[in-house]
């Protein structure tokens, strides 16, 4: 938490993924924490759920810049920062998201990034529905 940052959820009851409670969490927490970080004073952080036949897709959005469209291929590649300038002070080691990744992978899911229009960034980390 931060102050002045809102968070909206938007997760239906009954909504369950198949996955390890502790990748999970780590995983959703690390994408919440980086879009109140960098985005969180742009405007809302909206969390929501949507389910499929065979995944729930978590997705956490942001009215911040977005990330260049260059980047976004690179986002998950161990210890890459957008900015040069971010250190362990100023922004993290890199690994937040090569760790997201990891993790969302090892429960058989998958990670997607995207900017949206006309400001903010988008992720999904899309997990198999629990039957």
């Amino acid at each position: 938490r931060r102050a002045g940052v809102t968070i909206d959820v938007d997760v239906p009851a009954g909504v369950m993924v198949y996955a390890d409670a502790e990748l999970f969490v780590r995983a959703v927490a690390n994408v919440l924490r980086n879009a109140v970080r960098y985005a969180g004073d742009a405007g809302p952080v909206e969390v929501r759920a949507v389910s499929t036949m065979n995944a729930v897709d978590v997705v956490v959005t942001d009215s911040g810049p977005g990330v260049p469209p260059t980047a976004l291929e690179h986002l998950c590649e161990p210890f890459y920062r957008l900015e040069r300038s971010r250190d362990r002070r100023h922004g993290g080691t890199g690994l937040g998201l090569a760790i997201v990744q990891r993790a969302v992978e090892q429960c058989g899911g998958q990670l997607r990034f995207r900017n949206r229009a006309p400001a903010g960034f988008e992720v999904t980390l899309s997990w198999p529905a629990l039957a």
